[in-house]
């Protein structure tokens, strides 16, 4: 895992760059995250891509690739080579299996590259970036799609082509390449390099940590956003609207049961959402998450078909039935499990969930669970009165 003492020297070379990098002639675009940096300047003219990678040894590589998910992404790894520098690996994301060292892509390991303090730099010149089988970088777009990645490994090899295990942290970050775009220095690292105290010299234009939002973090907001609103807020609303309005007003199940259908609706969609999202990051399947969300989602449509078996009967029967408690006591379970499990993804490394996300969901969650059973509790108390009464 990352260390702490990675974690803050990668943080001070971030704020360094942010620092030395306005006086100079080759800007650059950076992003850093959770002990991982990557930096890159597009030159003004020829065909040339820059790209620093920055990550703590104690996670043995780190890589960053271009493209919104493993699938077509060019990606180049970083790791030890046992002599004080690294090995830079460049490879082709083929699926959801470890990427296969390309070896058409050329690449120059720059001056500044090596490992200081616990923490691996690789300055990459690459010749043939800017297109590649089954990809391509789009220079001047302001809002490219990357991808980045630790591992949790010992390695140390000269060799491009060696196994790796699989990450242990990964995530997105999109980048402005028009105001990476710029400048002629052989090694725009160089001067972001000097301020961690590894050689070379040169100069760097501006830097930037700010990321754009990809087409993937959008999706995963808007998947957890919906689900959060229907499990959190609206199942339980309308599991409580029926309780609190039945023989009170006359349409009373007509608001439960459109409250809840609005509510099935949408997290059939949020969970189209998160299905999409692992279609764009290539991670079907990979977290517990994932299996207990379709769990969730097929209990909860036994649960809407127990609903609607039990209305029909009541219309005949005017009683509740077996499929009455059979309706009840699943939505109770659907509800409860889709909150935890909604906290379990808000937690996943590849959610990348701010602090303040996680706390409020979990204060949101606790609160309406609190204020559920004690509803529950208040009826059944007065239910027992009544019939003693």
């Amino acid at each position: 895992m990352v260390s702490f003492k990675s974690l803050i020297t990668t943080t001070v070379i971030s704020a360094a760059t942010l620092a030395y990098a306005q006086d100079s002639s080759s800007p650059v675009q950076g992003y850093s995250k959770k002990g991982f940096a990557a930096n890159w300047n597009i030159p003004a003219s020829g065909q040339d891509v820059y790209v620093q990678i920055q990550g703590p040894t104690s996670a043995g590589w780190a890589g960053t690739g271009i493209g919104s998910g493993m699938k077509g992404a060019l990606i180049f790894i970083i790791y030890q080579d046992g002599n004080g520098n690294v090995t830079v690996s460049p490879r082709l994301g083929k699926g959801e299996f470890e990427p296969e060292y390309e070896s058409t892509i050329q690449f120059e390991l720059l001056g500044g590259s090596g490992i200081q303090n616990g923490l691996m730099t690789g300055n990459i010149k690459c010749s043939n970036c800017r297109s590649w089988d089954g990809g391509s970088l789009d220079v001047s777009s302001t809002s490219q799609n990357f991808i980045w990645a630790l591992g949790n490994q010992k390695v140390t090899s000269t060799s491009p082509s060696q196994s790796l295990n699989q990450h242990v942290q990964n995530g997105f970050y999109g980048l402005d390449l028009t105001k990476a775009t710029g400048g002629g220095s052989q090694n725009p690292f160089a001067s972001l390099n000097s301020t961690s105290g590894t050689s070379g010299s040169g100069a760097a234009g501006s830097s930037s940590t700010g990321s754009p939002l990809t087409k993937a973090d959008k999706v995963l907001i808007a998947h957890g956003v919906i689900m959060g609103v229907v499990f959190v807020l609206l199942f339980p609303f309308g599991a409580a609207l029926i309780r609190l309005l039945n023989n009170r007003i006359p349409n009373a199940f007509a608001l439960h049961r459109g409250v809840q259908i609005l509510g099935f609706i949408l997290a059939i969609v949020g969970f189209g959402m998160g299905i999409w999202r692992s279609e764009l990051s290539d991670s079907h399947y990979q977290a517990p998450h994932q299996y207990c969300g379709t769990i969730v989602i097929a209990l909860l449509i036994l649960q809407a078909s127990l609903g609607q078996i039990q209305h029909n009967l009541y219309l005949k029967t005017q009683k509740r039935t077996i499929w009455s408690y059979g309706h009840i006591w699943l939505g109770r379970f659907v509800i409860v499990a889709g909150i935890v499990n909604g906290g379990v993804g808000l937690s996943l490394p590849r959610a990348d969930a701010p602090n303040g996300a996680i706390i409020g969901y979990s204060v949101v969650a606790g609160v309406v669970s609190v204020g559920y059973l004690a509803f529950y509790f208040w009826k059944e108390r007065k239910r027992e009165v009544g019939v003693s009464s």
